[in-house]
């Protein structure tokens, strides 16, 4: 399956430490998207938590001071390797903490309506099939607080990237790796998909983008890098030649404008689940 494929480049966790240090300085919007997500909403009495896809546990950090003082978060990813920095996050915002590294089929595992608050950020286009078992286990009063991208999400990148293909491939692609992730689950489909099991109380766009200038551009090849997997397609993966080129061409370009803007903004959903 494709989606698998993309998320194994997340097995090297020490890159996707640094890239997400990478797109936290060069974002234009300073503002913590997990706090934004979690504002105004009462989780004082929520006592078992669900972090799904849950990496380093930046979006259960951001619960400190948020939640029951008993309260235990239990975090899914695929990767062992992030067991470490999710305790770590868990431990600073001052709660108990479980992890388990064999992904969403973990969730099979638990009884209905186990948990109060379930969280995923930038993880559900992964597996959108996952909605009713999501519902199927949280609290009836409980909450369910979603980040994901929007369908825009890099838009301009990505036609950059098929423009090069097709001019030193000739090759025609009209949906690039990333972007048929992101068609999963995006703002333009997740209200239909979440409506058969959420109530949306809350969706907010968090508006970004990514800057970078000509003396920074080493940053943004080192994340161009670690996820190429998700802009050049299967079939030319193994081109290193075509990667190289990409990279001029970008390299060129920023040269010439100074700087490098990409869109990336995001959409938050914040449900309740239909009774």
């Amino acid at each position: 399956m494709q989606a698998n494929k993309l998320a194994d480049v997340f097995s090297d966790n020490n890159t996707h430490i640094s890239c997400a240090g990478i797109i936290a300085r060069h974002s234009t919007n300073t503002n913590d998207i997990r706090e934004i997500a979690l504002k105004g909403v009462d989780l004082s009495e929520c006592r078992e938590v669900l972090d799904m896809g849950c990496a380093f546990g930046f979006f259960s950090r951001a619960l400190k001071g948020k939640l029951n003082s008993g309260a235990r978060i239990t975090g899914i990813d695929y990767w062992e390797g992030y067991h470490e920095h999710f305790t770590k996050s868990c431990r600073e915002a001052g709660f108990k903490s479980e992890y388990y590294c064999k992904g969403i089929e973990k969730t099979r595992e638990f009884n209905d309506g186990h948990f109060d608050l379930i969280l995923c950020s930038y993880a559900l286009h992964f597996f959108p099939y996952a909605i009713p078992e999501i519902a199927r286990i949280l609290d009836k009063s409980g909450r369910f607080v979603c980040i994901t991208h929007v369908s825009t999400h890099m838009n301009e990148f990505m036609k950059f990237i098929k423009d090069c293909i097709t001019s030193k491939r000739n090759s025609l692609y009209e949906y690039l790796p990333y972007e048929e992730l992101i068609k999963e689950f995006s703002d333009a489909n997740a209200p239909e998909l979440l409506a058969d099991w959420f109530e949306i109380e809350k969706k907010e766009y968090y508006l970004n983008s990514l800057k970078f200038e000509y003396e920074d551009f080493q940053s943004f090849l080192e994340y161009f890098r670690f996820k190429r997997s998700f802009f050049i397609p299967d079939d030319l993966s193994g081109d290193e030649e075509l990667v190289e080129e990409i990279t001029r061409s970008l390299a060129e370009r920023v040269k010439s404008e100074n700087e490098l803007r990409i869109s990336k903004s995001d959409v938050i959903y914040r449900c309740r689940r239909l009774k």
